[in-house]
């Protein structure tokens, strides 16, 4: 054990707790019953109506902990608990506790597979659950219920039990997201949670505060904090449940006014930052779980008058909640990251080496936490335990080895600085650059080369700075959006050059019989058609009408895992009351498509719909029928594909069909994970994707949005999922429209909505209306989702200038970017691909001979360079492929002479490029061959 104060260097990097002796022999729940000695009378806890005193509820806590004791519920014992928000969850927690049991909270809304691992892992042979608990996520044969509101349990013997924890033993066990794609249960001590409870009682009460915010979920470690503090010290929990009306709890804790005392992530604090709080009683802010920016800090400090406090707590799960603390100050925190400061009571913060040496004067090192804190490791994870919680080689013991970086600030504090790994993070994915300039330079025509990420990112506009296009609806932060003087964007403007070709192409109900009568005279034995029904408005109508029309149908239904159950009963009741047979599909790889689609698209919708088609063609080979039906919007056909294919001055069914199909070909044979890892054999059959024919249902219908909710509601009992809060069917949805708002600036809605406004579909008013949601998402809620999956929201709003991968290399001889991103593309998979080869006559280097990485050109520079020589397009064929040009790379300016690979291009673009010309001028150009020469000039050419 090195001895800190002998070793100066030691004492500057490792920061030493303040020592502070623990109560011996008590236990949080000891804590509480002191509590009750004091304020027996006095209100623990608020839930609307309801209200208890502490007296009350350390009488229900005592006889509920008897009843567990009778169901061998203790010593040790694991126990879920499943349940919402409310009083008697306070009840449950307690009991747990004084039965000497481990409590394993669950949030109510995780999926079944997930709820399922959780209870299988921790071992829990009992629930405990309340009336509003989803008793079919738990199987009877695997763990009993036990309903903790049920008033035959609150009788008899109510005094303290005659039990003690002992400081070592857990107390509860809350999962967290797995690098492996698990969940890791993580066993928190008796003395790690006094230290901290303890710790934070002195830290953020007084006797100004009386009201603390009970509002997320109970396997939300923060919630710990919001429980057992206001707990122990005589305080009032105000408990907040998920209502299902599209208002973010947090927002309603804000509305209330009430509680004094508030922990909250900054993404919550964010939300705030458009509450009015002039007249806030808020008096402490504790923040925790991600970075907080000094921005966000300062305008809620700024909202409040500077009345309340605002912390900045840090502490990863495995130490228990916190483990150290800053205290905002607008006077000294001007810019990027607020500090997280010093440790907390009884914890050392090591800021290490990779050698576990102490990082020199202002040095970057990584964070080790040790002292009380530090929990037993994970559950049946002894690996995964050894690798994280290592020996402590200063004061003994163990400390957690937390993989992220921190500074020490000239104030003493330290500075978070992000995850410590050897890699770099894009769209999710962990990268070796080193593997990527090894495969470059195994080109024979590469000297020297260097990869590097650049993270030039285009902010989003600011809500009150949005304009609206006066006929659409469609905002200005959409991309590539601009309104002439009248606010016409130029979206709608283009539209009026093709829509006659585009009204050519919707036709009538009369088509969509005719095309029924066709389905019905080929004569199967069993079905005419496959309708794909996701239990949402549109495909609900679809099957309906489809069905009406005659039609023989077999119905399925994407299981995704986050279908919700309201939906499901949607689902179920439209199956049985049309008569027709239908099915749930679902496939183990969902999850994995999911954060692929987040990490390609920012979006879950797109893996979705992939996996849907997919699942619906192999369905239609297994049982023999070549009518496939969607029930897409006509937004969402715009958004999927029809508008790459609507630039011809007229309408040729034959040709646009032919068009469709060759798009459907790219589409399928786009190397994701989708594409990987479902069964699709017929991927590379052109005679499959020919012959297989999908109907969309509103290419033929008109109806308006309001006679469509009638019709399905009368038809066949359609209502409104309560548990989604819209006529989504998907759990997920909410997820998608934050993730997308925060990754692309902008409303995942905003393009198919715009082409429903423009088709008639809906009112301009409606679309704005069903877009106006950013108060309707609960964050808390699509975090605890995102983790389930194991995906990270990008901190930046992306844009042309997102985060991508670039390339520098020397070569003697002119390598046409194609080939090198071919070239690559054949070693690595597609996400480690550079976006951009750049190369360059010689390496910048420092005066010591090293790479000079500061003088590399970035990006945006290099495309100046082409902008200084524009060459703008000399006739109206040159005008009009720029105008491709720009529409494919989402750029504002093209020249006739700019290389297409070098101004931000790479292939799957170029086809999308290609697809565009064919489908416009009948050409069809190989990617080798626009490859030889990739410019406006050379393509121009070729055309003429």
């Amino acid at each position: 054990m090195v001895a800190v104060t002998d070793n100066e260097k030691l004492a500057n990097m490792l920061f030493m707790p303040t020592q502070v002796e623990l109560p011996e022999g008590k236990s949080i729940y000891r804590l509480f019953e002191e509590q009750v000695e004091k304020t027996p009378n006095e209100i623990a806890a608020v839930f609307g109506e309801q209200q208890i005193t502490y007296a009350n509820l350390n009488v229900k806590a005592n006889q509920l902990a008897r009843h567990l004791l009778k169901k061998s519920i203790g010593d040790n014992t694991m126990v879920a608990v499943l349940m919402s928000r409310s009083i008697y969850c306070l009840v449950a927690l307690l009991a747990s506790m004084k039965a000497g049991a481990i409590y394993t909270p669950i949030d109510m809304k995780l999926p079944q597979k997930r709820v399922d691992y959780i209870l299988d892992d921790c071992g829990a042979k009992h629930v405990l659950v309340d009336v509003d608990s989803p008793f079919d996520k738990i199987d009877p044969e695997k763990a009993e219920l036990i309903r903790v509101d049920a008033e035959d349990i609150y009788t008899g013997d109510d005094a303290n039990l005659d039990m003690d924890v002992s400081k070592d033993q857990a107390v509860y066990c809350i999962y967290t997201s797995g690098s492996t794609g698990q969940p890791k249960g993580v066993l928190v001590q008796s003395k790690g949670l006094m230290n901290y409870i303890l710790w934070a009682k002195k830290q953020y009460t007084s006797e100004s505060t009386k009201y603390f915010a009970f509002y997320s979920p109970l396997n939300f470690d923060l919630t710990v904090t919001s429980i057992f503090v206001p707990l122990i010290s005589g305080m009032t929990i105000c408990i907040y449940s998920d209502t299902n009306d599209d208002v973010p709890v947090i927002n309603r804790v804000i509305e209330d006014n009430r509680v004094d005392i508030l922990k909250l992530t900054p993404a919550h604090l964010a939300l705030l930052e458009g509450e009015d709080l002039s007249e806030s009683n808020l008096k402490v802010l504790i923040l925790g779980g991600e970075d907080l920016k000094v921005e966000v800090a300062r305008k809620v400090d700024k909202k409040l008058g500077g009345r309340a406090l605002i912390y900045n707590e840090y502490g990863p799960t495995e130490t228990v909640v916190g483990c150290m603390i800053y205290m905002y100050d607008p006077l000294v925190d001007v810019s990027g990251s607020v500090p997280i400061g010093r440790p907390i009571d009884n914890m050392q913060i090591y800021l290490l080496d990779d050698e576990l040496n102490p990082v020199t004067d202002l040095g970057i090192g990584e964070i080790y936490i040790a002292g009380l804190g530090v929990s037993l490791g994970y559950k049946n994870k002894p690996d995964m335990t050894e690798k994280s919680f290592i020996k402590d080689p200063f004061e003994g013991g163990f400390m957690y080895k937390s993989g992220d970086l921190g500074k020490v600030n000239d104030d003493g504090h330290l500075v978070y600085l992000g995850r410590k790994d050897s890699q770099v993070k894009l769209n999710g994915y962990r990268i070796e650059l080193g593997e990527i300039e090894n495969v470059l330079l195994s080109h024979p025509e590469i000297d020297e080369c260097t990869v590097s990420l650049t993270t030039e990112v285009n902010k989003s506009i600011a809500k009150e700075d949005l304009q609206f296009c006066v006929k659409c609806g469609i905002a200005s932060n959409y991309p590539n959006t601009v309104f002439s003087e009248e606010m016409v964007c130029s979206h709608c403007s283009a539209f009026e050059k093709y829509r006659d070709v585009a009204e050519a192409y919707f036709s009538d109900m009369q088509k969509l019989q005719k095309i029924v009568d066709k389905m019905c005279s080929e004569n199967h034995p069993k079905y005419d058609c496959i309708v794909s029904l996701s239990g949402g408005k549109d495909s609900t109508y679809a099957l309906c009408k489809i069905k009406d029309m005659g039609a023989r149908v077999l119905a399925f239904t994407l299981d995704n895992g986050y279908i919700s159950e309201r939906a499901k009963d949607n689902i179920n009741r439209t199956a049985e009351r049309l008569g027709i047979e239908h099915r749930y599909i679902s496939t183990t790889h969902m999850n994995e498509i999911f954060v692929d689609s987040l990490q390609r698209h920012s979006d879950v919708c797109n893996g979705c719909f992939k996996t849907i088609y997919t699942m619906a063609i192999n369905l239609a080979l297994e049982v023999g029928v070549k009518y496939i039906v969607t029930g897409l919007s006509k937004g969402q056909l715009f958004e999927t594909r029809l508008s790459e294919l609507f630039r011809m001055e007229t309408f040729d069914e034959k040709v646009f069909d032919k068009n469709l199909i060759q798009a459907r070909k790219v589409y399928h044979r786009v190397e994701d994970s989708a594409n990987c890892l479902l069964e699709n054999d017929w991927v590379d059959d052109d005679d499959v994707l020919e012959n297989i024919r999908f109907v969309d249902f509103f290419r033929y219908s008109n109806v308006l949005r309001n006679d469509m909710y009638g019709y399905i509601e009368d038809r066949v009992g359609w209502v409104r999922p309560p548990d989604t809060g819209r006529s989504t069917n998907c759990l997920l949805n909410d997820v998608a429209i934050y993730v997308h708002g925060k990754e692309r600036g902008y409303h995942k809605y905003s393009l198919p909505y715009s082409w429903d406004v423009r088709m008639g579909h809906i009112e301009k008013g409606d679309a704005l209306r069903e877009i106006d949601d950013s108060a309707e998402i609960d964050e808390a809620k699509v975090s605890s989702i995102l983790n389930d999956l194991g995906y990270e929201v990008r901190d930046e709003t992306l844009g042309v200038g997102d985060a991508q991968i670039v390339a520098y290399y020397k070569s003697d001889v002119e390598i046409p970017v194609a080939r090198v991103d071919e070239y690559m593309a054949e070693a690595l998979p597609e996400y480690m691909v550079p976006s951009h080869f750049i190369r360059l006559e010689k390496m910048p280097l420092t005066p010591n001979g090293k790479l000079n990485r500061q003088a590399l050109p970035r990006p945006n520079d290099y495309r100046k360079n082409f902008a200084e020589s524009y060459v703008a397009p000399r006739n109206e064929l040159e005008e009009k492929l720029a105008e491709l040009w720009k529409e494919v790379l989402m750029v504002d300016k093209v020249g006739i002479e700019d290389n297409f690979f070098e101004i931000g291009g790479n292939s799957l673009p170029a086809l999308m490029l290609l697809f565009k010309v064919d489908s416009q001028y009948n050409k069809l150009i190989s990617i080798q061959e626009f490859s030889e020469d990739p410019t406006i000039k050379a393509l121009s050419s070729i055309l003429q």
